[in-house]
């Protein structure tokens, strides 16, 4: 359970009572003492699983939250980037064994925070207006402002999610959406004097997350190009948000039909750590569905209507913070490794190593190589850094030999680092390859036209009939872009509505496959050239898929066998407009593709599991600790001693 998506917060200029007893609450949960002490960890597959946890008696029942996030937030509750239950605390208990089910690898700051209930609140997913409800914030924004809104649209109409302004595009803060037809269309952001409409039409039914400031709109934390403000303006509109409409001088309209499921707004957009003004959850308090806002402690009222609840929410987050526990890194960075002993049996080196305990296991690696390039671990060549074992988080001592034999090793330089297998920004681990059995696949975004360049390495498990290594298509023959091998026929590039097989059959070596306008090559060698009457303008009608073919949204046809990689360009052959950068690694334990592009992982969209294929470095993990360049070892029978 997610329950938000969070920042930070500090004063708005011009704010009522309301604004101000929120920033004294915030002030008064920030002087709380760090009381909860971790005194143990468990971990599953380099990710915090469990939590021993101490902590003074309370006379009333209190709930354990789980805060996460790539930063320290603080000790606000409603600041942190995540928040989870973990459990609740009979009256007078002073220990607790907590489960952790749902902790992101990427996000490697921890704080545990214990709350008192607030008994009379039931917490809800979501509320929904049917565009006849709306609530006065409280809140009157100005230049400073940051809004987050987690939502969804029930119908797509000229309408407004949150806003107050004088009238249109004068001292506005407000997000629209405006039907096609309707001056402009899409997404739309007032700010100050501007109005900014987007050309991005939201869809009806889908969830998004919308965030507001200074700089422009972003929708699903990317800035929409023609919703992008850039400048601070000093004006306000002088009246309180609404959300749900747009307050315009004290008169609420433009009512939407939408449904929240967060809504969040901090008075300083480039100081959010002190300026939380609203953190709304969905609740129902005595019959009735609003929000509690849990930066100052208050249900808010509904000025008309009844809004619809969506489904309770099993351990509610809304009540007043007991006590919290220190900050903590889960994935070790506190871990540290000394070498005691370099030295050699027979040819090849040898260490002995000792490390201090930890949260989570470890990765050791080593590098060599004729010159030292310092503690960066992506500075040493490919080719000499190896991943040598993993490192238990109860391990403190070990004996290795580097993974290879040096005959002739003058000038030689050795480097050992510990690595974090989890709480990377990117992925957790890398691999060499994922292996498909015939029923896995990935369904990517790329959509392929005309101009596009698809290049996978692949090596097939059997030479069986119809495998696609990749593809999306209308049908056979229209609209089609894929690489298949058949037993008879080999390699076959379907191209718009034309169809080759190239005769050069695959063996169980990895290939080079590249696909483009001009044909398919293999390994560097043109197969199949496209004809030029088949060179016109096409979209295939979805999106691309990888050990299989996707056939206007329905994917078969699928490979048994290891792909490398998988990289895709809009213009063949051009760099600057590759898309997708396909990498086989793990994130929050599934294996699959991460996308050096943009940063998105893809995980497997069929049946069963992906296959990872030989683990390697990951050169984005955190280095926790390295031994320093060490020169040669002394030959067999001696040993350098590390005091």
């Amino acid at each position: 359970m997610e329950l938000m998506k969070v920042e930070n917060l500090r004063s708005f200029r011009g704010w009522g009572k309301l604004a101000a007893c929120a920033i004294v609450a915030f002030a008064i949960h920030s002087a709380i003492a760090d009381e909860i002490v971790v005194t143990g960890s468990g971990q599953t597959d380099g990710n915090l699983s469990s939590l021993r946890l101490s902590f003074s008696p309370n006379a009333s029942p209190t709930r354990l939250f789980l805060a996460w996030g790539s930063v320290d937030c603080g000790n606000s509750f409603g600041n942190w980037e995540h928040v989870d239950w973990l459990a609740d605390v009979p009256a007078g208990d002073t220990s607790c064994d907590a489960s952790v089910s749902s902790l992101h690898s990427g996000c490697p700051v921890v704080r545990v925070f214990r709350i008192v209930p607030d008994d009379s609140v039931v917490e809800l997913e979501s509320v929904t207006s049917d565009g006849t409800q709306y609530l006065k914030t409280g809140i009157t924004p100005n230049g400073r402002t940051a809004v987050r809104c987690d939502l969804e649209l029930v119908e797509f109409t000229s309408s407004a999610l949150f806003g107050a302004r004088v009238s249109a595009g004068q001292n506005s803060f407000c997000l629209l959406t405006i039907k096609p037809g309707n001056g402009g269309h899409g997404w739309r952001f007032d700010y100050s004097n501007q109005i900014k409409n987007s050309d991005s039409n939201p869809v009806a039914g889908k969830r998004y997350l919308a965030e507001a400031d200074y700089r422009g709109l972003k929708i699903d934390g990317a800035l929409l190009p023609n919703a992008t403000i850039g400048a601070f303006s000093s004006t306000s509109p002088g009246c309180v948000m609404a959300v749900f409409g747009m307050n315009t001088s004290g008169t609420v309209g433009s009512l939407a039909k939408a449904t929240i499921y967060s809504f969040k707004a901090w008075g300083d957009t480039d100081n959010k750590a002190t300026t939380l003004a609203a953190d709304f959850v969905p609740c129902r308090k005595n019959g009735v569905v609003s929000f509690y806002n849990r930066a100052n402690g208050t249900f808010e009222s509904l000025v008309t209507g009844t809004l619809a609840g969506g489904a309770e929410v099993a351990h509610g987050s809304c009540g007043t913070t007991v006590d919290v526990s220190a900050v903590f890194n889960p994935y070790g960075t506190d871990r540290t490794m000394s070498v005691s002993r370099f030295y050699r049996e027979g040819h090849r080196p040898m260490a002995d190593l000792t490390f201090t305990t930890g949260f989570a296991d470890c990765a050791l690696v080593v590098a060599h190589d004729s010159v030292d390039h310092g503690g960066v671990i992506a500075d040493w060549p490919a080719a000499n850094t190896i991943l040598v074992t993993n490192v238990p988080a109860a391990v403190t001592s070990m004996k290795t030999s580097v993974p290879w034999q040096i005959e002739d090793d003058a000038d030689h330089f050795f480097r050992f680092f510990l690595l974090a297998r989890s709480g990377s920004t990117t992925y957790d681990r890398q691999f060499d390859g994922l292996h498909a059995t015939g029923t896995q696949y990935v369904l990517t975004d790329f959509v392929p036209t005309e101009t596009a360049n698809v290049m996978v390495d692949f090596k097939f498990d059997a030479i069986a009939d119809a495998q696609a290594i990749f593809g999306a298509r209308l049908a056979a023959y229209n609209r089609s872009f894929a690489v298949l091998h058949t037993y008879n026929n080999g390699y076959r590039f379907d191209y718009s509505n034309w169809i080759s097989n190239s005769q050069r059959l695959a063996n169980y070596e990895s290939h080079v496959v590249n696909a483009y306008s001009a044909g398919l090559e293999v390994d560097g060698t043109r197969f199949v050239t496209v004809p030029d009457d088949s060179k016109g303008p096409f979209s295939a009608p979805c999106p691309l898929a990888v050990f299989g073919l996707n056939t206007a949204g329905t994917v078969g046809v699928f490979a048994k066998g290891v792909c490398r990689y998988v990289k895709a360009w809009r213009v063949a052959g051009q760099e600057d407009t590759r898309v997708l950068d396909l990498l086989p690694a793990m994130k929050k334990g599934e294996v699959g593709f991460y996308n050096k592009c943009d940063g998105k992982f893809y995980g497997n969209s069929g049946t069963g599991a992906f296959e990872a294929v030989r683990e390697v470095v990951n050169t984005t993990a955190q280095v926790l600790s390295d031994s320093g360049t060490m020169t040669t070892p002394p030959p067999n029978g001696s040993q350098i001693i590390f005091r």
